[in-house]
C-alpha cells in the first residue's frame, strides 16, 4: 500500500483514477478469459454434437 502510494505521487496520478483504471483493466482481463472459455467449449461441444449424432 505505502509503495503504491509513493508511486502515485510519483506519477503525477490520483490514487482513486489508478486503482479504478488497475480494477478496470483486471475486470476486463476476467471478463475477456471467460468469454474465450465459454466459446472454446462451445465450439468443443458443436463439434463434439455433429460428430457423434
Amino acid at each position: 500500500m505505502a509503495v503504491m502510494l509513493v508511486l502515485s505521487g510519483i506519477a503525477g496520478m490520483i490514487l482513486p483514477a489508478a486503482s479504478r483504471a488497475g480494477l478496470g483493466a483486471f475486470l476486463g482481463l476476467i471478463l475477456g478469459t471467460a468469454a474465450k472459455m465459454a466459446l472454446a467449449f462451445a465450439m468443443v461441444g458443436i463439434f463434439l454434437a455433429v460428430r457423434l449424432f
